[in-house]
């Protein structure tokens, strides 16, 4: 299932490229599209080749994946981990501004705030929480999970962080993949990863809203003021905050997720699993021809773009 699930990851990345490029095509022929579909555009192409590669390789999702109900605590327990996760992506950001552009902060981003709250939630939050899930926790680090835990959950987690094809966004998704992964391990439903990615996404939408409107503008006018020195000094001290607030929600996050993996009775044999390390143990090899060339791809592509 390794090769088909690489053979997939690749045929869905160049899908959503050639989609990229016919749009940035129609666009400059004149044609304008609603802000709303182009933040959804790829998420919308990605289920095209998902659909495609489910019925070839005949997966019902209901039987392959594990779609388990939660209980009321694992639910909240769940969400309460995506936001855990919260101060590590900011960290890892902050530590990417130093080499990298920050995609986080694109001009383009700010135009989604112009929606109702309850849109902004639904686009940035629920639909990528949703897709990205069921691709990558679900059908991906399900294809390679037989040949060990670990490696399946490294695994996907990099065909994740390569998916968002920029180095600033690659290097907090490769951390976040596989603590999702584990999450889903824990609970052995894919409910309990979507819950968490979608708050770990909201998190910066409920603060961008509750913040009021003065604030924000004298907020950027100031970041806007400052000098290359002033705004290197910010960010490293910034980072040193966000670094330690990263350490003790993460501590907090580590603790959710043994508790959630004790509470499914999943926790002697998570531990039993990764023990096993990352090497294949059923003869599959987590990387083949397909993936190494969907990797060079994406890395080419970012450093086209940086």
């Amino acid at each position: 299932m390794c090769k088909k699930a690489n053979r997939y990851y690749l045929a869905m990345l160049l899908f959503v490229l050639a989609a990229s490029f016919a749009t940035a095509i129609m666009q400059s022929s004149g044609v304008e599209l609603p802000y709303w579909f182009a933040m959804n555009e790829t998420y919308i192409v990605m289920l095209i080749p998902t659909v495609i590669f489910m019925c070839i390789a005949g997966i019902n999702p209901k039987k392959k994946l594990p779609f388990k109900a939660l209980k009321p605590l694992d639910i909240v327990l769940s969400i309460l981990y995506g936001y855990m996760l919260v101060p590590m992506m900011v960290f890892l950001n902050f530590i990417s501004m130093f080499f990298v552009e920050n995609h986080l902060q694109e001009p383009t981003v700010d135009l989604i705030y112009q929606y109702p709250f309850v849109v902004q939630l639904i686009i940035m939050a629920l639909i990528p929480g949703i897709v990205e899930e069921f691709i990558f926790r679900g059908l991906i680090y399900h294809s390679h999970r037989k040949n060990g835990i670990l490696g399946a959950a490294l695994l996907s987690a990099l065909c994740f962080a390569m998916f968002h094809l920029n180095f600033n966004q690659f290097n907090y998704a490769l951390i976040l993949g596989v603590a999702l992964a584990l999450i889903v391990e824990s609970t052995s439903s894919l409910y309990s990863s979507m819950l968490a990615h979608t708050a770990l996404n909201s998190f910066s939408i409920i603060m961008i809203n509750l913040m009021p409107e003065d604030m924000m503008a004298e907020s950027n006018e100031a970041i806007q003021n400052l000098s290359s020195a002033q705004m290197m000094a910010s960010n490293i001290m910034a980072a040193v905050v966000w670094g330690m607030l990263a350490f003790g929600f993460g501590a907090i996050a580590v603790v959710i997720c043994k508790k959630l993996a004790k509470r499914n009775n999943r926790y002697e044999y998570m531990k039993l699993k990764i023990s096993q390390g990352v090497h294949a143990v059923n003869g599959e090899k987590f990387v083949t021809a397909p993936l190494i060339i969907a990797m060079v791809i994406c890395f080419g592509f970012m450093m086209l773009i940086q």
